[in-house]
């Protein structure tokens, strides 16, 4: 199989791991690191020494921004792009941004909160800051894609175990992974760059700089125990990771659910009711942006029978929930339990 060059540009250090094989078996032929600010000028240096002219090359992606949305898994595959770009132009509406400076892509998982839903992972960026970094190469290199490493991060954990994925560069980057797939991207704007910056004041050498940065070795369980002695960068590296730790414990927190009481039945009719009717809202906008589209015309005639049977069930709902406590009769609780358990 041919080879193939991996490249990971940041403000003043490039990381770069040629590869050849399968990705069962892959092998290594060079990797290493430069550094400097004038990557273009690194750029070809790694091309000409990797010899990797005529090799794809993927990097990463810049000025990448995450949001999340979700399509209701109900649709057919076909329908995905559509159902997603849909979700995507609303989102972009809102931010009143400008779509056609725009790119995007997107990740398809199971939703943790919705089984009826799929969760989308967008990835957009502005097309100029692409082409801005695509003409870092020249013309012979083979760019084959721009990848967003909090997306692409996930490729290297393969368990079904939900996990957090903290990728520490000038800025942190943490991806939620739920069933394989990532969910969630954070970006903390806080990494090496206060701590790169620091050092490279006293040092002048931004290779030193990273090398003074990779010796340092925290404790992973009692970080009272670290000693400054002999390392004068020591306090600002701890300040910056501590500001990171507390921020993953953040992440881990929001990801265990509180143990919640048991509900009355009069909060679990509310709690259905407002669910029907996010979902009429939410599928009257995708009803609205397909049905125009000939391809889309069943998916169209679904989504407003779904519409109907929320309304009609909403009806029923509202009525045993507006009846006094003292009327919940046998036969109305069993009703309404039947209605909960009920989908659209």
């Amino acid at each position: 199989m041919a080879s193939a060059l991996g490249i990971f540009i940041d403000r003043n250090i490039i990381k770069y791991a040629k590869l050849n094989g399968t990705k069962d078996k892959l092998k290594v032929e060079s990797y290493g690191m430069k550094y400097g600010e004038n990557h273009k000028e690194l750029l070809k240096q790694i091309i000409e020494e990797t010899n990797s002219s005529k090799n794809n090359v993927v990097i990463n992606a810049a000025e990448i921004h995450y949001e999340e949305t979700s399509i209701f898994s109900m649709l057919k595959k076909k329908d995905y792009d559509k159902a997603v770009e849909v979700a995507y132009e609303e989102i972009i509406d809102k931010q009143k941004l400008r779509p056609e400076l725009l790119e995007y892509g997107y990740i398809l998982s199971k939703n943790p909160a919705d089984s009826e839903k799929l969760h989308v992972l967008l990835g957009i960026q502005e097309k100029g800051a692409m082409e801005t970094r695509a003409n870092l190469f020249g013309q012979n290199v083979m760019l084959y894609s721009q990848m967003p490493i909090g997306i692409s991060i996930s490729n290297i954990y393969e368990s079904p175990l939900p996990a957090l994925i903290v990728n520490i560069e000038e800025d942190t980057y943490i991806t939620e992974i739920y069933d394989t797939e990532p969910i969630k991207v954070t970006r903390i704007a806080t990494g090496t760059k206060n701590i790169i910056d620091t050092i490279n004041n006293e040092e002048n050498s931004i290779s030193k700089s990273y090398e003074v940065l990779r010796n340092m070795v925290l404790p992973t369980d009692d970080m009272d125990q670290i000693s400054f002695e002999g390392n004068e960068y020591a306090p600002v590296i701890v300040s910056e990771v501590m500001k990171i730790v507390s921020e993953i414990k953040s992440r881990l927190t929001e990801a265990v659910p509180e143990q919640e009481k048991e509900k009355t039945l009069r909060e679990k009719l509310k709690e259905k009711i407002d669910f029907n009717n996010e979902n009429v809202r939410n599928l009257g906008f995708i009803c609205e942006g397909i049905k125009k589209s000939p391809k889309l015309k069943d998916s169209f005639e679904k989504l407003t029978r779904k519409i109907e049977r929320a309304k009609e069930m909403n009806i029923q709902l509202e009525a045993i929930y507006n009846l006094g406590e003292e009327d919940f009769t046998q036969e109305i609780v069993e009703l309404a339990e039947e209605l909960l358990a009920s989908k659209i």
